[in-house]
């Protein structure tokens, strides 16, 4: 009989980043599927587009927060580095210039993400889906 382990942290952590990405990019999305980039307002599909972050999402305070996650293209998020002054200026029109300071300041909070923590995240992504 075979053991089923349970995943390593690293593991975890990637598969929580993966649901937690198609999440944002389907909860963007309009009834077709489509998003637009906050950057560069290109229209895709969801599948197409990339969960691009505001704050890097190396500070972990944030990286699972909905108003740091937007739909953002692959030329955006990967070949301009995230356009970032461009993606601020859109950010605040859609949550707010409060909501974007409160993320800035928040990426500095010490956060140390626990196996219950990344399954947490991986089951609310379930449940929303």
């Amino acid at each position: 009989m075979k053991i089923k382990l349970p995943l390593s942290i690293s593991k975890l952590k990637k598969k929580a980043d993966r649901l937690f990405s198609i999440k944002r990019r389907k909860e963007e999305s309009d009834s077709y599927g489509f998003v637009h980039c906050i950057t560069c307002h290109v229209r895709k599909h969801w599948k197409e587009m990339d969960n691009g972050h505001f704050i890097n999402r190396g500070y972990l305070a944030t990286r699972y927060e909905k108003n740091n996650n937007f739909p953002q293209c692959t030329r955006c998020n990967v070949w301009r580095q995230g356009d970032h002054s461009r993606y601020r200026d859109n950010l605040i029109k859609i949550v707010g210039k409060d909501e974007v300071e409160r993320l800035e300041k928040k990426k500095y909070e010490t956060v140390v993400f626990a196996r219950s923590l990344y399954e947490k995240v991986i089951e609310d992504c379930k449940e929303n889906s």
